[in-house]
């Protein structure tokens, strides 16, 4: 059975992903990038995050005894806001009304997904 890798290992893939995404847009010009490639930063950084996210709340469940699904939903939907929020202000896209629609969408799924897991404990 092969272990999972250890925290210096994904401390090291971490800093390697965020020195990437740096490096990346420090040498890239975006006006010669074509529209598929201008993407790649973004999920890019959504990657990065969901993995420092994912991190951080697997050693904080592996305390607490949390479930790892809602764990995993949850680092997607708090790598996935900052993501889409830059994703809209890099086109200028961005307003009041798209920040507080994100908030809501954060709390209704976190809600859900501890009423969900509740449900589930209450069943079994």
């Amino acid at each position: 059975m092969k272990q999972p890798p250890s925290f210096k290992k994904k401390i090291l893939i971490l800093g390697s992903l965020y020195s990437g995404l740096l490096i990346f847009l420090f040498i890239t010009n975006p006006r010669r990038l074509s529209a598929a490639l201008l993407l790649i930063p973004f999920v890019w950084l959504f990657i990065a995050i969901f993995m420092t996210v994912r991190l951080i709340l697997y050693y904080r469940d592996a305390k607490s005894g949390n479930d790892a699904k809602k764990s995993w939903i949850r680092a997607v939907i708090l790598a996935m806001l900052p993501s889409f929020l830059l994703l809209l202000a890099s086109i200028n896209q961005l307003t009041l009304r798209d920040i507080v629609l994100f908030g809501i969408f954060v709390v209704l799924v976190i809600f859900y997904t501890n009423k969900l897991s509740l449900q589930q404990t209450q069943m079994s």
